[in-house]
């Protein structure tokens, strides 16, 4: 059990549960007087916290949004389903003991090999390893193979007769079942519900990350969200930073006007090597070709798709850190069609996030990076304790002017006596940045770091932008930093 208060001896009566013992995805945490049902039991696996009773299920938060007050709920955790035991000639999903490998039916060429529950019955579920082939105990001229030896994510795995192919070798290591032609890839099976529901077994990336929930650690206090609007620009290739062995591809290798850009496993070939370059993403292998938004048009869902290069808005972009942002309008960044990163998932446009901790001194002017017409300034420029601070576009007028000075951000005006203030000193999720008078407390002082303006109280909140609303009137609020303080700045 995970009881409430072990540090701070609140009440250790109390313990961690879901509500009516129901799994599922968003099932409420919440607390309950202990007692040993299976509600209220929970295992530590990594970084996860499993649900023992159905450990498909992890501890995460609601609406992948960490924040002072953000409900823990149940989330099928990604990457359970591609671990496995062998159990003698039985092959269990580590997730599920009770479920084990098996085959849909009447065994025979291109029956759908599944995970069910196990037993002696009907369909057999016994295996035997030979070399790189797992074979059907009962009829061993049929082995595990990859359907028309598709290596791709989501491909089904079926049974056939045994043929020396690369769609039948197999690599056990350690819980994984690997394709042994291409260990990028597992023996997976695709999300079902209830105890007695039968999953089809298909091959899917080792180890995948999906942005289904935010995993909470048992042994680490700061936790950092993968977006599927962040990338690592790695030499030729553009790859996600969901999971980093998918690269941005030309569907099917096709260079031709309108072909789709989309998500594959990284490889060595033309299709998934780009030149950035003076605001244009170039096919490298063939360089009069550039990715654009299909028929300039910026929306939400909006394709990003190969194009012959043209000195037209559609195709120009900005490598702003790890986003790709569509320069013509910079609400809008190339992102992953829902989130799902997977072979073949399509690259589009979308205005989901704007980093809003990002700022730039420039000389008096703090700007935000998101858009750098957009400035601190003081809410209709009237100077006094409590004002409230907002972004809004630039100016070089007195509300807007401020001078960084032993820890403190004076505005320039009159006698410069008032600060960037965190109302009360509260460092919390929310907390108003205000005018006040200048003191020696921590609640007005400030470190720069880089481009973020961190909390001197705790340098693990930094300044921010309500909601990462860039625009006039804009609260420039505290909020918990994007990325944890480096306590090494400081030795």
């Amino acid at each position: 059990m995970l009881r409430f208060g072990p540090e701070n001896q609140a009440d250790p009566s109390y313990c961690v549960s879901v509500r009516e013992g129901r799994a599922g995805d968003g099932s409420d945490i919440i607390l309950w007087k202990c007692n040993d049902s299976p509600a209220f039991h929970w295992e530590v696996d990594g970084e996860f916290i499993k649900y023992k009773a159905k450990p498909s299920y992890v501890m995460s938060v609601r609406q992948d949004n960490p924040m002072d007050g953000a409900d823990l709920i149940l989330w099928r955790g990604a990457g359970m389903n591609d671990k496995w035991t062998f159990d003698g000639k039985l092959v269990r999903m580590d997730s599920d003991r009770s479920k084990c490998l098996s085959v849909s039916g009447k065994a025979g060429e291109g029956s759908n090999v599944v995970s069910a529950s196990c037993g002696t019955g009907e369909p057999p579920v016994r295996w035997i390893r030979e070399g790189k082939f797992i074979k059907w105990e009962s009829n061993p001229r049929y082995c595990l193979s990859i359907r028309r030896g598709h290596i791709m994510d989501g491909e089904d795995v079926i049974l056939w007769n045994c043929m020396d192919s690369p769609e039948f070798y197999w690599e056990v290591s350690g819980s994984y079942i690997q394709h042994a032609a291409n260990q990028a890839y597992c023996l997976s099976v695709r999300e079902t519900s209830g105890r007695k529901a039968v999953a089809t077994a298909m091959i899917w990336s080792c180890q995948a990350t999906e942005p289904l929930g935010l995993p909470v650690s048992a042994d680490q206090r700061q936790q950092s969200m993968a977006s599927e609007n962040i990338w690592i620009v790695e030499g030729p290739y553009i790859k996600s930073s969901l999971d980093s062995k998918y690269c941005a591809s030309v569907r099917k290798g096709e260079v031709t006007n309108g072909a789709d850009i989309i998500m594959w496993h990284c490889m060595d070939s033309h299709e998934f090597k780009w030149t950035v370059k003076d605001g244009l993403i170039k096919s490298a292998a063939h360089p009069e070709y550039c990715m654009g938004v299909r028929e300039g048009k910026a929306g939400d869902g909006a394709d990003i798709i190969l194009w012959s290069c043209e000195n037209v808005d559609a195709f120009r972009w900005k490598v702003d850190g790890s986003s790709i942002v569509y320069k013509p309008d910079p609400r809008y960044f190339m992102t992953v069609r829902q989130g799902r990163l997977g072979d073949g998932a399509n690259v589009i446009l979308w205005s989901g996030y704007i980093n809003p901790y990002l700022f730039s001194i420039e000389g008096n002017l703090i700007k935000s990076k998101a858009d750098s017409s957009k400035c601190v300034s003081v809410r209709e420029g009237k100077v006094g304790d409590g004002s409230d601070i907002i972004l809004w576009s630039c100016a070089e007028t007195d509300g807007f002017r401020w001078a960084v000075s032993h820890e403190h951000i004076v505005l320039d005006h009159g006698s410069n006596n008032h600060c960037l203030s965190v109302r009360e000193g509260n460092a919390q999720d929310g907390a108003d940045i205000i005018l006040w008078t200048c003191g020696d407390g921590y609640a007005d002082r400030w470190v720069v770091d880089g481009d973020r303006l961190r909390y001197k109280g705790n340098k693990n909140y930094c300044m921010s932008v309500r909601e990462g609303r860039i625009g006039d009137g804009s609260d420039i609020i505290l909020w918990a930093c994007d990325e944890p303080y480096d306590l090494d700045d400081e030795l």
